[in-house]
């Protein structure tokens, strides 16, 4: 045991002073003297990152009329930073619009379109849950949500409004952006 225990401690320093090597090779020490100037290195790995900012809810309450025929719609325009990486791909997910008043159980089915600009409704469909095979530019400018680099289009087609039950719908729209 006493053995054991003196072989594993010269294991340790062993070791230890293969970490020691490793960083004193990025760094030198200063002489005695006077003064004295030693140096070091300083690192930095950086990863790709996004961040989506100035989302805002859609409200498709304005589109809808008792005459209208084309649906309703809505959209608005966000921004997408990002770092490293060039582009980045959407991956957005939602369900119906669903009823609040207790006992509805009528849904709307929602339509999702992206974009690279301010205006979406020219944009790309997407089906929930997955990644859009479109890489997107990013802004590498980060601090302002007003850069409009990027958007999101929700419509709903007149047929489906109609059949539904007189009450207002809701859903969460989660909009993920991953670098590419």
């Amino acid at each position: 045991m006493k053995y054991f225990v003196k072989a594993f401690g010269l294991t340790a320093i062993a070791g230890l002073g293969l970490c020691a090597g490793t960083v004193s090779a990025a760094t030198a020490d200063g002489n005695v003297g006077a003064n004295s100037t030693g140096t070091l290195d300083v690192s930095l790995t950086t990863v790709d990152t996004v961040q989506v900012k100035g989302l805002a809810a859609i409200d498709m309450s304005s589109t809808y009329s008792a005459t209208d025929v084309d649906g309703v719609y809505g959209g608005n325009a966000f921004c997408v930073h990002r770092n490293g990486g060039e582009s980045y791909k959407f991956t957005v997910t939602w369900s119906a619009l669903a009823g609040t008043s207790s006992g509805n159980t009528d849904t709307i089915a929602l339509s999702i379109k992206v974009d690279d600009d301010d205006d979406a409704s020219d944009g790309d469909d997407v089906s929930t849950g997955s990644q859009l095979s479109t890489a997107y530019a990013g802004s590498a400018t980060r601090g302002s949500s007003s850069c409009d680099n990027a958007s999101i289009y929700a419509s709903a087609t007149d047929t489906n409004v109609r059949a539904a039950s007189t009450d207002t719908y809701t859903t969460q729209v989660t909009v993920r952006v991953d670098p590419v």
